[in-house]
């Protein structure tokens, strides 16, 4: 009776043992079922289709074989008894004889192996053609090579791993890089890539110090307007199928190539859930409609909707440069804003009513 009582602990643990007991009596019952199942369906199958038996059997033995290889070391690869390529060899000291015939010694002979082949030597890294940040074992244009500074060095007139990479210093044993938080591995990225230069600079300023820069800017479809103001029809046609009469087009007689939101999404990404994590891209209620056509009359704006009457890009973002459209018009409202918004620092309170 003493044991009956609520919070008893005595109580507690024979409800808990009794439940144990239920439990494991359970699970090999289970056990014992699947077994004369399994019995069963095996004495069959050997019985009626011995030979699909057989087959099943030799595939399980292969792949058993092939995971086993997978387990060992890869010992035409590497020198090291235990070393694969999952092995960091890097920034340890002690993986030298992986990329040296013997110890080499700094401004005299390396002693690499495989005829200092970097693509080879750099074998973890499975580099190919056609899935590498850049080509290798390649010589560089006369254009090219004039833009080279002396600090990335050539092998042979070619570009190489140790062109961008200064290899002698992973060769260093370095505790802090293998031991840093996450965040500090992320913020000293150049230095664990041992990089050449200034580590703490964007891995693309090494990429200029031999391409052109200039050559390699995005598109940006928004600067539509050359330097004395003339509107640059090229620009018009990334969205347009043909460049509209800013003077007196609205937004009902322009013809895209394309679904706004698609057009919009190609440069800045699949933000289905904009602004505040919340779906925009909705019918809006007949309340914030009402709403939306008064904020239009009142403030000489446009707050225009897709073609399915839903909101998009353009509800709440003029995608045009400051002057494309002209002053007086209403579609020229927040093209000057910041973040373009066409109702300025109040765009979601205006249209919520908060």
């Amino acid at each position: 009776p003493q044991a009956k009582r609520v919070g008893n602990p005595s109580a507690e643990r024979f409800r808990t043992s009794r439940n144990d007991d239920y439990e494991a009596l359970l699970a090999y019952v289970l056990v014992i079922a699947f077994s004369v199942i399994w019995r069963v369906n095996v004495y069959m199958l050997l019985r009626n289709r011995p030979q699909k038996v057989a087959l099943f059997i030799a595939g399980l033995l292969f792949l058993d074989m092939s995971f086993a290889g997978e387990k060992q070391p890869d010992h035409t690869r590497f020198i090291g008894p235990n070393v694969t390529s999952a092995t960091n060899l890097h920034f340890s000291g002690k993986y030298c004889e992986e990329c040296h015939e013997k110890a080499p010694v700094r401004g005299k002979d390396s002693y690499l192996r495989f005829n200092g082949s970097f693509t080879q030597l750099c074998r973890c890294h499975g580099y190919t053609s056609g899935n590498y940040i850049h080509p290798v074992d390649i010589v560089p244009s006369e254009e090219k090579k004039a833009r080279i500074p002396e600090e990335l060095p050539l092998q042979d007139g070619k570009i190489t791993c140790l062109t961008c990479h200064d290899i002698y210093r992973q060769c260093l044993e370095n505790r802090d890089l293998n031991r840093m938080s996450q965040a500090a591995r992320k913020f000293y990225r150049n230095e664990l890539m041992f990089l050449r230069g200034n580590t703490l600079e964007k891995r693309t300023t090494l990429c200029f110090r031999c391409h052109d820069e200039q050559k390699y800017r995005m598109l940006d479809p928004h600067n539509q307007l050359t330097a004395d103001g003339k509107v640059i029809a090229e620009k018009c046609l990334y969205c347009h199928v043909e460049k509209p009469d800013e003077n007196k087009a609205g937004y009902g007689d322009v013809k895209l190539i394309g679904d706004i939101k698609v057009l919009c999404q190609r440069c800045h990404g699949p933000y289905d859930r904009h602004p505040a994590s919340v779906d925009h891209y909705i019918q809006p209620s007949g309340k914030i409609h009402r709403r939306m056509q008064r904020l239009e009359e009142d403030l000489g704006l446009v707050l225009p909707l897709d073609q399915m009457g839903k909101l998009t890009c353009v509800t709440c973002h003029n995608p045009h440069d400051k002057g494309v459209i002209p002053d007086d018009q209403f579609g020229s409202k927040g093209a000057a804003e910041k973040y373009k918004h066409r109702i300025p620092e109040k765009m979601c309170k205006s249209c919520h009513g908060m």
